[in-house]
C-alpha cells in the first residue's frame, strides 16, 4: 500500500472538530491547494452538526439535509481529486 499522501504534513489538532476545520483552512485553503468554497462547506457541516448535537429544538428540514449531503458529496469529490494530484 502506498504511503499516505499527507504523511509529511504534521497537523496538531487540540479539539477534534473545530481544530480540524481550522487546520484544513490553514494547510489546504490558505496555500491554494483547495478552493475556499470547500472550507465553507466544512464549516457549514460542522455548524449543523453542533446544532444537531446540542440544540434540543433543532430539527433540520428535508431540504436542509439534502443540501448538506449534496455539499458533502462535492467536498469528497474535490478531496479525492486533490489526493490524486499528489500521486
Amino acid at each position: 500500500m502506498p504511503p499516505w499522501p499527507f504523511s509529511s504534513l504534521k497537523i496538531y489538532i487540540q479539539e477534534p472538530h473545530s481544530g480540524l476545520v481550522s487546520e484544513f483552512g490553514l494547510h489546504f485553503v490558505k496555500n491554494g491547494t483547495i478552493e475556499d468554497v470547500y472550507a465553507k462547506i466544512l464549516v457549514k457541516a460542522e455548524t449543523k452538526r453542533i446544532m444537531a448535537d446540542y440544540d434540543v429544538d433543532y430539527r433540520p428540514s428535508l431540504k436542509e439535509a439534502e443540501s448538506i449531503i449534496e455539499d458533502a458529496q462535492k467536498f469528497l469529490e474535490r478531496i479525492k481529486e486533490a489526493i490524486s494530484q499528489l500521486k
